[in-house]
């Protein structure tokens, strides 16, 4: 487009400066180019300004799908990484373009060629501009060594594909250690596979796995069910697949279990190891905000469509369906149901945690608040609520958010991936309209509803926190199926803490990021239990968000790995948001 408006105008310069009888003077000829020369930097510069406003767009676009967790496990074509290089090539020369690849790719760095990827990223900034990186952090020296480090390991390293992988993160292990969990999900899978089956009951006898880990939600199904069950475990991590074929071999359960090595959503029923869809799906992969970043909605989603055999079975009364038809098709899922309540609270703890001081010891260290800009007050951060100091400033926990897993869930992941599906929420008890809060809130004497959103008293809204309760089963089982009196004491249950199965299991049987302790007895190593799931909340940085008694209105809405809230009060501007990007 550039090229043709250059030859536009050079044919009418010319065609300007020619006379009736010859050809162009060559005074004419000088002020045409003088002339020509301007408008071409005119045009230059609209050029550099549309790069780099689609520079610094792809830009956005990268760190957005980054931070939404849709990066794929390869180099998928709207991924992150593919965008900031699309960014890269409007903008070669821009150190502050290539730290931000350079960050990406240490981001989802998972073996030595990613980390060598982002190391160039990083070198190629210094090579751009050198006093621009160190003033960014980006330091020669220390790229060179670690260039050299892994030039080392390349050259010894005889890695399998299992060595490559990614280490096992921190959680795993007390997530392995938390005894209600392990013992809710045994009480959950013995009620599905052991008690005798209902009219309103499937005969399970092939159960998937996803997200097995050391495998053993895969073994507890292959003990309870029998010889009858077959299990598909999948896991992503070759290093935990390969852990979990060892832990299946020694329970003796290799002829009923079997692990494949995969990402669920890349497979279908033929992948599975006798070709046909399961009957269950058995599957731990919550995190403390439920839903992500292992994308649990679009896990669920591609195993409904492709992995489980659906049945044609009633919703349970508390779960009315989107339509007639999805009442009738439904899939046997653990965890069945979850619930979302938000819970907003007051901590002059959390407000000091975060606070950018200006003084310490007498030390003036206001420019530190020069690296935290106004956009940067809200954060998205994981908090333990059982050692904080707050109280709460509304009267109840507000429920914004209720799930069905064995109904169809593609339509909740059609809202997830829409970043404007706002939803307002207009009483405690999660309705989106004034009508569905009537039909359920209470009514004082004047009839007025005791039961919408307000806050109790004035005060400071230092943070919005998350929490959830996943019941693992809707139909609950009977004292039989979960009393001490029918505990294994062999096998995978005896890896169970002994005090799960000497008292009844909880009813329902559920699973929660609510903080708990509790003292189990026995030896100083196993006396005290907490939740591993901690508190994912939206917490406001810069001294938090004053707020006056009375009512307010919530909107909320989800991605695939978290929820975003916006509070109001009436006759005022917005108090509270949470932008796209934290």
């Amino acid at each position: 487009m550039f090229e043709v408006l250059v030859l536009v105008n050079l044919l009418v310069l010319l065609s300007a400066t020619s006379t009736k009888d010859g050809p162009p003077n060559e005074m004419a000829i000088t002020e045409s180019a003088t002339t020509l020369r301007a408008e071409l930097q005119v045009i230059e510069q609209r050029r550099h300004r549309v790069q780099q406003e689609l520079a610094h767009a792809l830009r956005e676009e990268a760190w957005e799908l980054a931070e939404s967790g849709v990066e794929g496990m390869g180099w998928p074509k709207n991924s992150a990484r593919s965008h900031m290089l699309e960014a890269l090539k409007l903008r070669p020369n821009d150190p502050d373009m290539w730290i931000d690849y350079g960050q990406l790719s240490s981001f989802f760095a998972n073996d030595l060629a990613s980390t060598a990827e982002a190391l160039r990223a990083f070198t190629n900034a210094v090579n751009v501009d050198p006093i621009r990186a160190a003033v960014l952090g980006i330091n020669a020296t220390s790229i060179a060594q670690r260039r050299q480090g892994l030039a080392v390991l390349g050259k010894r390293s005889t890695e399998t594909e299992e060595d490559r992988s990614p280490q096992i993160p921190p959680w795993f292990i007390p997530m392995l250690n938390d005894p209600r969990r392990n013992t809710a999900f045994y009480a959950a899978i013995r009620a599905i596979l052991e008690r005798p089956q209902s009219s309103t009951r499937i005969i399970a006898t092939r159960v998937l796995d996803i997200g097995t880990g050391a495998g053993l939600l895969a073994m507890m199904a292959g003990e309870v069910g029998g010889p009858r069950v077959s299990v598909a475990a999948i896991e992503l991590v070759p290093r935990l697949a390969a852990v979990a074929r060892a832990n299946i071999a020694r329970n003796g359960l290799g002829d009923r279990v079997r692990v494949l090595t995969n990402l669920s959503t890349t497979l279908t029923a033929v992948d599975l190891p006798d070709g046909q869809r399961c009957d269950v799906l058995v599957s731990e992969v919550l995190d403390n905000g439920l839903i992500g970043p292992s994308d649990w909605l679009g896990t669920l989603a591609h195993a409904q469509r492709h992995l489980l055999r659906p049945r044609l079975l009633a919703a349970p009364p508390a779960l009315p369906a989107a339509s007639p038809r999805e009442s009738e098709r439904r899939f046997r899922v653990v965890p069945a149901t979850a619930t979302v309540r938000v819970l907003f609270i007051e901590s002059p703890q959390l407000r000091h945690y975060f606070h950018v001081p200006a003084t310490i010891d007498g030390l003036d260290v206001s420019a530190l608040r020069t690296l935290r800009p106004a956009s940067d007050a809200t954060a998205y951060e994981t908090i333990d609520l059982d050692g904080l100091r707050y109280r709460s400033l509304t009267a109840m926990e507000v429920i914004v958010q209720r799930w069905d897993f064995e109904a169809p869930i593609a339509a909740a992941l059609a809202a997830a991936d829409n970043l404007s599906a706002w939803r307002p929420v207009h009483c405690p008890n999660g309705g989106a309209s004034p009508e569905e809060c009537s039909s359920s809130a209470r009514r004082g004497g004047d009839g007025a509803l005791l039961d919408s959103l307000a806050f109790s008293s004035a005060g400071v809204l230092d943070a919005i926190v998350v929490l959830w309760d996943a019941q693992l089963v809707h139909v609950i089982p009977d004292d039989s199926a979960v009393s001490g009196k029918q505990c294994r004491t062999t096998g995978v249950a005896a890896a169970l803490p002994t005090h799960a199965c000497a008292t009844r299991s909880p009813s329902p049987i559920q699973i929660s990021n609510r903080p708990y302790y509790a003292d189990t007895g026995g030896n100083e190593t196993g006396r005290w239990q907490q939740n591993h799931w901690q508190q994912p909340a939206q917490i406001f940085r810069n001294g938090g968000i004053p707020v006056r008694a009375g009512a307010f209105h919530l909107s909320t809405r989800h991605d695939r790995t978290r929820f975003f809230f916006r509070v109001k009060q009436p006759d005022a501007v917005v108090i509270a948001d949470t932008p796209n990007r934290l």
